[in-house]
C-alpha cells in the first residue's frame, strides 16, 4: 500500500479487538485526531453520515465492510486493526474482570469436557451465557473482524480468509511487535516520533495461573482456527520486517522511556466501571507547561481521552 502524503489526507478507521493492546493504539490515534481536528463518527445502521472530513472511528465494533464503507471510503481512509497470540489474548481476558474469572474457568472445563475440576459440577450455564462464553473462547478476534459468527469455527480456506481480510484492512498491528507496528504507521502517514509515542496506560493486575495457561494452550489452538491463520501470517510478516526497522524501534523506545520518566511517578490502582482493577500511571504534577498537555494525554485511558476528544476537542491547561 502506498503511503499517504499527509495525515491530513486520510480518515482513520481503527477496529479495536479485545485484550490486544488496542487501548494503547487508541491513545496514539486520538492524540492525532485532537491535533488535526478530526470528526468522531459513530457507525450505526441507517444512521446519517457525517460528511465533514477528516473522520475517525476507533473502538470495539463487529466489522461489516458494507456498513463501514459509506463512512470511510477506501480511497480516502486507512483501515487499521490489532491482533495478538490467541492464547495470550484469552488469558488476558480471563483475568480482566474478577467477577468473571471463575465463570470462564468453569466454562472451559465444562464446555470443552475438562471435568478434572471438582468445582465444575457446581456451575451451570444458561443458553445466553453459553453463547457469550463461546464468543470469548473461540475465534474472538475473528468474530470482531467480521470473519466468523459468535463462537464460530472457520470452514473456508486459509487463502480465501487472508484475501478477504486484506481487502478491508490496510495495516494490521501485532501486540508482540507493537513498536514495529507504530513505525509502520509512522511511515504510512508521514508522522513524527512524537506522534507515535505510547505508554502502556492500563496494565492488568493478575498474572495467569499455571492451570489457566495449560487449559488455554490445549484448547485455543484447536478452537480458534481463524485467529491462528491471521496471527501466524502476521507474525511471520513482522519477523521478516523487524530487522529492517530495528534502529527506528530503538529511537521510539528511547523516546517512550523519556516521556515515562518525565511524565509519571510510578503506578496506582484504579478501576474500570467501578469493578475492574488495573494499574494506571500516576501523573507527575510538577510538569513544565510545554509538556503538561502531552503528559496528560499520554497517561489517559482510551475511555478518558475519547470523552475529552468528543466533547471538547482541545484541552486547555
Amino acid at each position: 500500500m502506498e503511503k499517504f502524503s499527509s495525515i491530513k489526507d486520510v480518515n482513520i478507521y481503527f477496529l479495536k479487538t479485545h485484550k490486544t493492546g488496542g487501548s494503547a493504539v487508541n491513545n496514539v490515534l486520538y492524540r492525532l485526531a485532537i491535533k488535526r481536528g478530526m470528526n468522531y463518527t459513530k457507525i450505526w445502521k441507517n444512521s446519517p453520515i457525517n460528511l465533514t472530513e477528516p473522520r475517525i472511528f476507533a473502538q470495539h465494533f463487529i466489522h461489516n465492510s458494507t456498513l463501514v464503507r459509506p463512512f470511510f471510503p477506501k480511497n480516502k481512509s486507512i483501515y487499521i486493526t490489532i491482533i495478538r497470540n490467541p492464547v495470550e489474548q484469552i488469558l488476558s481476558r480471563w483475568n480482566y474482570n474478577p467477577e468473571q474469572r471463575d465463570l470462564i474457568d468453569n466454562f472451559f472445563r465444562l464446555f470443552y469436557n475438562k471435568t478434572n475440576n471438582s468445582n465444575s459440577s457446581n456451575f451451570s450455564f444458561t443458553r445466553k451465557e453459553v453463547n457469550y462464553f463461546k464468543c470469548l473462547t473461540r475465534n474472538l478476534m475473528s468474530y470482531y473482524l467480521g470473519i466468523v459468527g459468535c463462537g464460530g469455527i472457520y470452514t473456508g480456506s486459509k487463502g480465501h480468509l487472508l484475501k478477504k481480510f486484506q481487502q478491508d484492512f490496510d495495516l494490521v498491528l501485532l501486540t508482540e511487535y507493537f513498536s514495529e507496528g507504530m513505525i509502520l504507521l509512522k511511515k504510512l502517514l508521514n508522522l513524527s516520533y512524537e506522534d507515535i509515542v505510547c505508554l502502556s496506560v492500563n496494565e492488568g493486575l493478575k498474572e495467569p495461573s499455571k492451570s489457566q495457561r495449560e487449559l488455554a494452550e490445549e484448547i485455543i489452538p484447536r478452537e480458534s482456527n481463524a485467529d491462528y491463520i491471521l496471527y501466524n501470517y502476521y507474525k511471520k510478516f513482522y519477523q521478516d520486517i523487524s530487522p529492517l526497522v530495528q534502529d527506528e524501534v530503538k529511537v521510539l523506545k528511547r523516546l517512550n522511556r523519556q516521556y515515562q520518566n518525565q511524565c509519571t511517578i510510578g503506578r496506582e490502582e484504579k478501576y474500570f466501571f467501578g469493578q475492574v482493577p488495573y494499574k494506571a500511571y500516576r501523573l507527575n504534577e510538577n510538569l513544565l507547561p510545554k509538556i503538561k498537555k502531552m503528559c496528560w494525554l499520554l497517561t489517559r485511558t482510551d475511555h478518558e481521552i475519547r470523552e475529552v476528544f468528543t466533547k471538547f476537542r482541545e484541552i486547555i491547561f
